[in-house]
């Protein structure tokens, strides 16, 4: 069990927010609620805590929203609200926890533990709408008669759309990074999967014009990716994505639809030619061992293998995750070895307004619960209520949580990025790899 550390100075609050004495707090978790959330640094020198929210999409609301600092014990401290840039702060002694609530867009809560007096937080998404230069249609012929479930995807450097299903023809929104002409490429999926593939070179960007992909379909390269060292009763599901820009450009996904007894799997993918990408590796092992699965990722260059040895990279499954509804905790064990860096547990609730809103909670990787903190009764309709389920997951990174905490949100903790997965866009430059564990509760 960790120690349960008690805040015993005080606390020192700057700005307009509302201290804990302006409205009485009550139950997003109780009182003790920090308790359990990691090995607690020591206490340095009193410091800002700047929080600044990005939008996680086109026009997100990113202008007052509440954001709630709480004692390690989970007693409100202070909320603080968010600028018309995304922006606020409040001074501490101590290091706290710190909630960002989001009432509307991509609804939701989202709290970091164990945040140091002076750190820097971002929360949302580095991804940007960029405004579009041109609007053209692209046109392709069509794919194998009686194929089902056929779908063209048609990306360039600077903008794509795909098709809906049997479509001859999308359009397509390309945006200032390409200037004068565009080159283009089209994919053809027949039930999910990627087949074929047509590309076309110089076209001029010209509003209602037209990109023309002609002649026939080209068959995929196939990129194969062969894996050892995988513990008895294995399967493994994979994607494979091309980025430019740390963007999709194209991917393409398989599974070994049977458990390895000889420590061997191999995945093969298809995707179009795509030199100076990078690629994005995700590889979940269905493990017979624990309730959890292992998703490893990698980012590597267009020309590295995929595929690689998993038996040095397995870490410690999940054995138990479960929920206490009168402590509003996550509990849970891990089989005995290496801990994690990062744990993210989240909980969906039936909120006051008929929504199921999620509440995040990231926290040093030492954690063996977490608990909501507390919220004011202003702040009341966020509180978790009803029947509680979620998920759990364990990040294994080389970095500590020190120094990832302040950007986490961006690639870890939001909301909307796919169970299991970190978006690489807002990762730290040189993490290239990452072993995440993840199970449901209850």
């Amino acid at each position: 069990m960790m120690h349960r550390w008690l805040l015993v100075a005080t606390l020192v609050g700057c700005g307009s927010g509302m201290g804990a004495g302006d409205d009485a707090p009550g139950g997003g978790g109780k009182a003790d609620s920090g308790a359990d959330a990691g090995t607690l640094a020591t206490p340095d020198a009193a410091g800002p805590i700047e929080v600044t929210v990005l939008p996680d999409y086109w026009q997100d609301t990113i202008a007052n929203l509440p954001v709630v600092f709480n004692a390690l014990d989970g007693s409100v401290i202070a909320v603080e609200m968010t600028d018309a840039n995304g922006h606020a702060s409040h001074a501490v002694t101590q290091p706290v926890s710190v909630t960002v609530i989001k009432p509307s867009g991509n609804q939701g809560t989202v709290t970091l533990m164990d945040v140091q007096p002076g750190a820097a937080l971002r929360f949302g998404s580095l991804w940007t709408k960029r405004p579009a230069v041109a609007t053209m249609r692209a046109t392709y012929p069509p794919g194998p008669s009686g194929v089902p479930h056929t779908y063209v995807d048609v990306e360039t450097r600077c903008g794509g759309l795909g098709g809906y299903y049997e479509q001859a023809s999308a359009t397509i929104e390309l945006d200032a990074r390409c200037t004068g002409t565009v080159d283009a490429t089209a994919v053809q999926y027949y039930e999910g999967n990627v087949r074929a593939y047509l590309s076309v070179t110089g076209q001029t960007i010209a509003n209602n014009g037209t990109i023309a992909f002609t002649g026939a379909w080209t068959p995929a390269p196939l990129f194969q990716a062969n894996f050892t060292g995988l513990p008895n009763n294995t399967s493994l599901a994979g994607v494979l994505t091309e980025t430019y820009g740390q963007e999709r450009f194209f991917d393409d996904e398989d599974s070994t639809r049977s458990y390895s007894t000889d420590g061997k799997a191999t995945l093969v993918y298809r995707l179009p030619p795509a030199p100076g990408s990078e690629l994005h590796e995700a590889v979940t092992a269905y493990l017979s061992s624990g309730i959890g699965n292992e998703v490893f990722g990698r980012r590597l260059a267009y020309t590295d293998p995929v595929g690689f040895d998993l038996g040095p990279a397995v870490v410690p499954n999940i054995v138990s995750a479960s929920y206490d509804a009168a402590a509003q905790t996550v509990h849970w064990t891990t089989e005995s070895g290496a801990a994690p860096q990062v744990v993210r547990a989240s909980l969906f609730f039936p909120g006051a307004d008929g929504s199921y809103p999620e509440w995040i909670i990231v926290a040093p990787g030492t954690a063996t619960s977490v608990t909501p903190p507390q919220l004011p009764d202003s702040l009341a309709q966020y509180r978790v209520v009803g029947t509680v389920q979620g998920s759990l997951q364990l990040l294994h990174v080389a970095k500590s949580y020190a120094e990832i905490v302040g950007d986490i949100d961006l690639w870890y903790g939001r909301s909307n990025i796919d169970f299991g997965t970190v978006d690489w866009q807002g990762a730290p430059a040189d993490l290239t790899s990452y072993v995440n564990v993840v199970a449901r509760y209850p």
